[in-house]
């Protein structure tokens, strides 16, 4: 699992109502600690690392619409490479495509080259949609 060696954060929440104090503690997980483990997110098929990813991508490609371009297009295609579903796929690439949003000449030239892609690929699941 790819949570197992990050270090975690613990947080403490009080729920107070009228009558009622009630600590409620959960953990949380600084996702920009993740950067250091790319490969490790490259190389598992937890469809959380794809989303943890594209979040560190978004960030890091703020400033630089191309870079982002060949990230996008880069985590789309690791999509086909896994053994995910269908449905995944397609969840995953609309969590990408929100994520990191493009300008409109690079949009098309993005669909344009996954249609390419999925075409050598002979897997129809994005442009179908």
């Amino acid at each position: 699992m790819v949570l197992k060696n990050f270090s975690l954060y613990h947080e403490n929440f009080l729920n107070i109502s009228i009558h009622l104090r009630r600590p409620i503690h959960f953990l949380v997980v600084k996702l920009l600690d993740y950067r250091v483990n790319w490969s490790s997110l490259e190389g598992s098929d937890n469809p959380f690392a794809t989303v943890v990813m594209a979040h560190l991508k978004a960030l890091e490609t703020r400033a630089d619409d191309e870079s982002r371009y060949h990230w996008k297009l880069a985590l789309v295609k690791g999509l086909y490479e896994r053994n995910y579903t269908r449905q995944d796929v397609l969840e995953l690439f609309h969590f990408i495509d929100w994520v990191m949003s493009l300008p409109e000449g690079l949009a098309a030239r993005f669909i344009e080259t996954v249609i390419e892609f999925e075409g050598e690929k002979q897997m129809r699941y994005v442009t179908s949609v």
